[in-house]
């Protein structure tokens, strides 16, 4: 709910921003707005009494209560503190929001059909089990239903053994490929802030603050801000992420356009993350009709195949 509420909150504030409209006076706006929240309109008002006690605008934003804004936003608005522009840095933070959203939407969208077809399998395998005795006529009398359950049993624990390796996989290849977004994420956001004045040391340690998941990249960074740190260029710095990072570096450390630089990284970054999101999702139900075939096909012997019999089948 946070999220969302911090979402419409950069939502409103970056179209009055977007209109030319000073901050101070478009926080007095959103207080009141009725179309939006109470938490939205608490947040505006909490934000504008801080800058009216002469608090910065990065620590007004980290002492709301009414929304939470992490602290990458502190560290956005601590550059538009030192010359940078506030309309362009909420324009900035609404699309990353934006795309942090469509993000979440897509991994929603690829869990729900596997969980559908999980749960619809693995019912139809349990009731078949506990209630066997009531929808499997004994017709020839000499139907052993201990024998069926028990097997039964067996044959259901080996089938969902299976379903539960596939499912684990399942997760584990969506947080892998979405995790990939967070690399977009940091040099999105190290793009921006060079382009805004920020020195690369300075940058790419305020990307650091947007890693949450991707343990590999956050080492990743924590290496090229050490090489930073000990006096090695950007380039080198770079290296850490891959060799093509070193390659645009590298040019761009001849050419002088460090810019023309990360624009391309985030661009090939977006285009091969599109690339491998749309095939993952053209794949999920091939792939899980594939699984469900495998497991009913487990079961068969065990668990339908004497039922079937039972009926002469």
């Amino acid at each position: 709910m946070s999220s969302k509420n911090r979402f419409l909150f950069v939502k409103v504030l970056n179209s009055l921003l977007e209109s030319d409209i000073a901050l101070s006076k478009a926080l007095i706006i959103i207080q009141k707005m009725k179309s939006v929240k109470n938490s939205v309109r608490n947040a505006a008002g909490e934000i504008e009494l801080y800058l009216q006690q002469g608090s910065l605008f990065s620590v007004a934003l980290q002492k709301c209560s009414s929304i939470e804004f992490n602290s990458i936003y502190g560290a956005f608005a601590s550059c538009a503190q030192n010359g940078g522009s506030i309309r362009k840095i909420f324009n900035f933070l609404y699309k990353r929001e934006d795309r942090i959203r469509q993000r979440r939407q897509k991994i929603i969208l690829s869990v729900i059909y596997p969980v559908f077809v999980t749960i619809a399998a693995m019912t139809g395998c349990i009731a078949l089990m506990a209630f066997g005795k009531n929808i499997i006529p004994n017709i020839t009398g000499k139907f052993d239903f201990d024998l069926y359950h028990k097997n039964a049993v067996r044959g259901c624990i080996s089938a969902n053994i299976f379903l539960a390796v596939c499912i684990a996989f399942f997760f584990l290849s969506i947080k892998r490929i979405f995790s990939k977004e967070e690399y977009i994420d940091t040099f999105n956001i190290l793009n921006f802030l060079t382009l805004s004045g920020v020195d690369f040391y300075n940058a790419l340690k305020t990307s650091l603050l947007a890693v949450k998941s991707n343990s590999n990249l956050r080492n990743k960074i924590i290496l090229a801000l050490s090489d930073l740190e000990h006096g090695h260029r950007a380039s080198k710095a770079c290296q850490r992420f891959g060799e093509e990072f070193l390659l645009h570096m590298e040019l761009a450390e001849q050419s002088g356009r460090a810019d023309q630089a990360l624009n391309s990284i985030c661009e090939n970054l977006e285009r091969k993350s599109g690339e491998w999101s749309k095939v993952f999702m053209q794949m999920i139900e091939p792939v899980c009709m594939t699984i469900l075939a495998v497991y009913i096909t487990l079961l068969l012997k065990t668990v339908i195949m004497p039922a079937l019999f039972e009926y002469g089948i």
